[in-house]
């Protein structure tokens, strides 16, 4: 993972959408709580002086409300009210997050950009994004399509031959990545080309990789390891619920979640039994799905739930649950470090713990 550094000055420009008065306050706010996250600020912003820069005509507007949860700020709201369903942070000054009709929106510069349609698609889906750095990102925005972040600007989107719906993806740097799409077929990415790797054994719900030679792929009770050649599984990892998240940081270290609030972890042999860290808080509704889950090293974890919860691993044990989203579904989430994540919700908001 990238170290943690201040964002940069907030640019300056006038907005077209917005009075001047209203885009002051926002992008204030917007970078006084992600200069927080890096340790650089109070956890509520202070309000703008009259010298504060105006956000360029490419930022969205609106200003955070903030959470009562201890660390969070946010949400602040990106996606004009349609549910965000994948973010990655690959450092702390730069992050990539989909809506659910594959619109992109970039973190750079203390400011997220408007969206961008990167594949003229209005049916809802299931949307992906892996960054490796500020200048390499892979997206999935719709059914079969790939598109990458050069660092400038989105290339045009490319269809992977052959693929069903791909349903994980994992990119490490800018010469690997790997994608699984609901038949099991794998196919990788290496030197600005996708070609067909080893059939895994099912469609999973989310990918990790590591490195090259190391990834998992979760799918009901079973977790799916590549080696950077073929794919072996162990059947029943999780006998407790449904496997919907993985973070891997290394060949050494996994975690997963599941469908009832546990996660299991891999250590290098063999996978854990599950451990209850969601019990949730309705006995009527499903409310503890472990929707995301993220990890830096080996001694801090983050994971979200369906209720807005989050959940912090410290290396030996994860925290009681954190009320952050009330009344939203987290849907994702990614940290650059320890000490800076943003969480995705089902209203279009982003927020951020440091």
């Amino acid at each position: 993972m990238t170290r943690c550094s201040r964002p940069p000055p907030t640019q300056s420009g006038r907005s077209s959408h917005r009075p001047r008065a209203t885009t002051l306050v926002v992008t204030v706010l917007v970078a006084a709580a992600l200069l927080a996250a890096c340790g650089g600020g109070a956890a509520a912003p202070h309000p703008p002086s009259s010298s504060a820069p105006t956000a360029s005509s490419s930022s969205t507007t609106g200003a955070p409300s903030q959470t009562t949860a201890p660390g969070w700020s946010g949400p602040l709201p990106i996606a004009s009210g349609r549910p965000l369903g994948a973010v990655s942070c690959p450092q702390t000054t730069f992050c990539v997050a989909l809506d659910e009709l594959g619109s992109a929106f970039v973190f750079s510069g203390g400011l997220w950009s408007k969206g961008t349609t990167l594949v003229a698609d209005t049916s809802p889906t299931k949307v992906f994004v892996s960054c490796a750095s500020a200048s390499f990102c892979m997206a999935v925005p719709a059914v079969g399509q790939v598109d990458a972040w050069t660092g400038s600007g989105w290339a045009s989107p490319v269809a992977i031959a052959g693929t069903q719906h791909i349903q994980g993806l994992s990119c490490q740097a800018p010469a690997f990545c790997s994608a699984v799409d609901g038949q099991g077929h794998t196919y990788l990415y290496n030197a600005g080309a996708w070609t067909a790797g080893a059939t895994a054994f099912a469609g999973p719900s989310a990918e990790s990789c590591a490195s090259a030679t190391f990834c998992a792929a979760v799918e009901g009770s079973e977790v799916e390891q590549w080696n950077g050649s073929t794919w072996s599984r162990t059947t029943t990892a999780d006998r407790t619920g449904a496997l919907l998240s993985v973070s891997c940081t290394s060949a050494q270290f996994c975690v997963a979640g599941d469908s009832e609030g546990s996660v299991i972890s891999w250590h290098g042999t063999t996978w854990s039994t599950p451990q209850q860290i969601d019990t949730g808080s309705s006995a009527t509704a499903a409310d503890n799905l472990l929707e995301g889950i993220t990890c830096v090293g080996t001694t801090f974890c983050l994971a979200v739930d369906s209720a807005g919860r989050g959940f912090l691993y410290n290396g030996q044990s994860w925290s009681p649950p954190q009320a952050v989203a009330s009344g939203q579904t987290f849907t994702a989430v990614s940290c650059a470090t320890a000490s800076f994540c943003l969480a995705t919700d089902s209203a279009g908001g982003v927020f951020a713990y440091r």
